[in-house]
């Protein structure tokens, strides 16, 4: 019998910001600066079809990005997930589900290129995210709630297949969600996203600097390290942080079966 084909995971570049080490991750020099690169997944799944993971920020990000933001994060360099998606050849109508992580702007900004599009009648999104952030009045907003975009809101964990999990993690943002890929050849990939921003983060369990990047309370960020400590044990797994340059880097451009 043929063996069932694999998922292929391809990490998309969608460019860079760049901010204050220390507002990322505590106790650095002041003066220190971090580059953030800014990535999306495409997966090709034998069953559910072509899947998107976020979609970093749109390409009008100098209208569409507020002063704050821009003097904070400025950018480095940008691509949109269109574009990503047109060199693998591919356009967001080719797309049968898309997931978004969360509604920080470099995550949600690309949403918009998938509105009217079967992926944008049912995006994936955690109610508490959609739930906390639609009722504030947040200016990200606008990057989310538009004619032709329409949610599938889930709670908790969610396994979608037994290859592809969704995981909750109560630390960085409303809702966020982590994503465990259990491949062929490259055995298990659990990516933190923004809970963990990157290696140094992880092994040393420092705590971001800037109030904007904690979310509730320092404890649960604590607790979600050691949640992912127990799934990489479990799942013999390979962590993927949420701006982590210099891992990222082995990454992009790859993909993974």
């Amino acid at each position: 019998a043929q063996a069932a084909p694999a998922m292929k995971v391809h990490f998309l570049d969608l460019g860079s910001l760049r901010a204050n080490k220390n507002d990322m991750i505590a106790d650095q020099d002041k003066e220190a600066k971090l580059d953030l690169p800014l990535f999306a997944l495409l997966i090709e799944h034998p069953t559910l079809g072509n899947i998107v993971y976020d979609t970093g920020i749109p390409g009008d990000w100098e209208t569409e990005l507020i002063d704050r933001v821009k003097t904070s994060y400025p950018v480095q360099s940008s691509r949109t997930i269109k574009e990503a998606l047109a060199d693998k050849g591919l356009t967001p109508d080719d797309i049968d589900l898309l997931i978004v992580s969360h509604l920080h702007f470099d995550h949600s900004g690309g949403i918009k290129y998938f509105a009217g599009t079967k992926a944008g009648s049912r995006v994936l999104l955690s109610r508490d995210a959609y739930d906390t952030v639609s009722n504030s009045d947040s200016w990200v907003k606008k990057f989310f709630l538009m004619p032709g975009i329409d949610f599938i809101l889930y709670e908790g964990n969610l396994r979608l297949s037994d290859d592809i999990t969704l995981f909750f993690q109560e630390t960085h943002a409303p809702g966020l969600a982590g994503l465990m890929l259990k491949t062929k050849k490259n055995g298990t990939l659990i990516l933190t996203n923004d809970a963990v921003y990157t290696e140094e983060v992880y092994r040393k369990k420092i705590l971001p600097g800037s109030v904007y990047n904690i979310y509730k309370t320092p404890e649960l960020f604590y607790k979600n390290i050691e949640m992912l400590q127990d799934m990489v044990k479990e799942h013999k797994g390979t962590l993927i942080f949420g701006h982590d340059a210099k891992q990222i880097k082995k990454y992009l451009g790859k993909t993974l079966e």
